[in-house]
């Protein structure tokens, strides 16, 4: 993205949301969600991490209160066509206070009242990033004129308490043996690499999987070059070749696996080093846990089965989470409608 398109689309996001903001009411409740001056302690929620991923739309802070007491914040990032319709998409979950007693479910009943105070269509939960584990959706298709549709999907959290030979020994043994055939080859790890081959190699990725590359080069490059959040990257090769490499982002306490790219055929045990890399990186920053992001068991789709039989290997028990739509109103199917299109997401 060029300087005066970046410059552009922050201005159109700085005007929405102050819009949206302004708007904003909040719903009849002991628990009510409200805007907030504070962003979530969770890198995910942040408006950096919004700019970093060149959303568009308005960013909206939120914070759950009872009475005088925080309970959460969270973010959303609202999309609308004034008059037409209005969505809310979960950027993250909610962060609770350490001695808050409330839970997922609550938190998300309290924004569907916010959602329809506010006119909302659809409350969408799409990130891979976003840890919902709690709401029960089958008491939220209870309420009146709400349509759920959910997606089992969930992640490995890797716990980087642990030393470096223990990390290694809880690999699967497909990936131990990957990692000791890799450092035997001469397979060499470093904690950078060119954003230029970055984005060629994600077009070989995406390629080898049958789809095509949705992420744009500008976006990567900054990324690489001039990230908005803290990064941590690393590559592997072979006689300066680049193999494979992995870019992750992190806050003060937890990585989020972002992307990750390989040649064709890359050296034994490339991919893995990086990943053993990156999680050294991270212990060295203080950080604690790596979401090695999304993941399906059971999957039909071969190539989303490999995703997650590999990153099942590095020995973390799978986490279930959910990706979920909540259908307020009938104003995006009226313009899907309108437009021709069979489903509007």
């Amino acid at each position: 993205m060029t300087g005066w398109r970046q410059s552009a689309q922050r201005l159109s996001t700085a005007v929405w949301t102050a819009a949206a903001r302004a708007g904003l009411r909040v719903a009849d409740g002991a628990l009510q969600w409200h805007p907030s001056a504070q962003e979530s302690p969770r890198l995910t929620g942040t408006r950096s991490w919004f700019d970093a991923n060149h959303m568009s739309g308005a960013y909206l802070p939120l914070e759950l209160r009872e009475g005088d007491r925080v309970h959460a914040w969270m973010a959303v990032r609202e999309i609308a066509a004034p008059g037409v319709f209005r969505r809310w998409l979960l950027l993250c979950e909610p962060h609770f206070a350490v001695d808050s007693p409330v839970n997922q479910g609550q938190a998300l009943a309290a924004l569907v009242a916010m959602a329809r105070a506010n006119r909302v269509d659809t409350v969408r939960c799409r990130s891979i990033f976003a840890d919902w584990t709690g709401p029960d959706l089958s008491s939220l298709a209870d309420l009146e004129g709400v349509e759920v549709e959910h997606e089992d999907v969930g992640s490995y959290l890797l716990d980087l308490s642990a030393s470096p030979d223990a990390w290694i020994a809880n690999l699967h043994s497909k990936h131990r043996y990957a990692f000791r055939r890799g450092v035997r080859d001469g397979v060499a790890v470093h904690p950078a690499v060119e954003a230029t081959t970055f984005i060629s190699l994600m077009e070989t990725t995406y390629q080898r999987g049958g789809k095509s590359n949705p992420f744009k080069a500008a976006y990567l490059r900054q990324l690489i070059e001039a990230p908005r959040v803290p990064t941590c990257v690393a590559s592997a090769t072979v006689d300066d070749a680049v193999q494979a490499a992995v870019i992750v982002a992190h806050d003060a306490n937890q990585a989020w696996f972002i992307h990750g790219v390989s040649i064709d055929h890359p050296a034994t045990g490339a991919s893995v080093l990086c990943h053993l890399e990156i999680m050294t990186q991270l212990k060295a920053r203080g950080v604690t846990t790596y979401d090695l992001g999304g993941a399906v068991e059971n999957d039909e789709d071969p190539r989303i089965a490999g995703i997650t039989r590999f990153k099942s290997r590095f020995g973390a028990p799978f986490r279930p989470r959910q990706r979920f739509t909540l259908e307020l109103s009938g104003g995006e199917r009226m313009l899907g409608k309108a437009l021709g299109l069979s489903r509007w997401r």
